[in-house]
């Protein structure tokens, strides 16, 4: 797979980031343009959602199609606020899924739901969240929710790069597109996590180390540590004390 490197998405905080990010290290043929000539612009009401149906929704933008053979339906969305706003997303995607029983007079495009890929930005203020969400279909349940999220600005390089190496790079543009199983199912392959299992596990792992830190506090006293430093160093000298001192 392709070989990502990890700082480069603490630069990625707006769509034409994005778009730049996507052409220049996953090799999408989306061009020098910006997000206005990449994209078409969609209104929910064209989609037959009242506004008030779809708060915080700043816009929604389609990618146009970049190969002939290409499933996908790519839509780039901003929302102000700091959470995904997840009813809002089903909302949306009953609109763009094609339905099973679909009615005649329907003259806008669907998708399949495997076929539906959103790049979400969420913000408030400096503090600028993204996500790349895909639906996964489930027995007599809502469709699942899978992301790939970060904060540009917050998220530990551990998180980054776990992103870099793990997940992204199965979003690489395909050598061959008219090979639409094979691009189908390389993509699918980046949205291991259902939504909020990072963040679920990295608040456990500071939970864990915050608790691991009183322990050690409060079996390693501060006066005690450097007799335990001369206990295994004969070298330990008065400035290992000081060192060690309390402030």
């Amino acid at each position: 797979m392709t070989t990502l490197d990890p700082n480069r998405l603490r630069d990625i905080k707006s769509f034409e980031d994005v778009i730049e990010y996507l052409t220049d290290e996953l090799d999408w043929p989306i061009g020098a343009g910006d997000l206005e000539e990449s994209t078409f612009d969609w209104d929910p009401e064209e989609l037959g959602i009242p506004a008030g149906r779809v708060p915080h929704l700043e816009y929604l933008r389609q990618l146009r199609p970049l190969e002939s053979t290409q499933p996908w339906g790519i839509f780039f969305l901003e929302f102000d606020g700091p959470r995904l706003p997840l009813t809002v997303l089903r909302r949306l995607l009953d609109k763009l899924v094609t339905k099973k029983r679909a009615s005649g007079s329907r003259t806008l495009r669907t998708w399949k739901l495997d076929d539906l890929l959103f790049i979400i930005t969420t913000s408030t203020g400096d503090t600028v969240e993204l996500h790349f969400i895909a639906f996964f279909e489930q027995p007599d349940r809502p469709a699942e929710i899978r992301s790939i999220p970060w904060r540009p600005g917050q998220s530990p390089a551990q998180h980054l790069k776990r992103l870099a190496t793990e997940f992204l790079p199965h979003l690489a543009w395909p050598d061959d597109p008219a090979a639409v199983d094979e691009w189908r199912a390389e993509w699918r392959a980046a949205f291991k996590l259902r939504h909020g299992e990072v963040i679920a596990t990295t608040s456990k792992l500071v939970d864990r180390m915050a608790a691991t830190a009183i322990q050690l506090r409060e079996t390693f006293p501060p006066h005690s540590l450097p007799r335990l430093a001369r206990a295994h160093s004969p070298h330990c000298s008065a400035r290992c004390e000081r060192n060690w001192s309390p402030r």
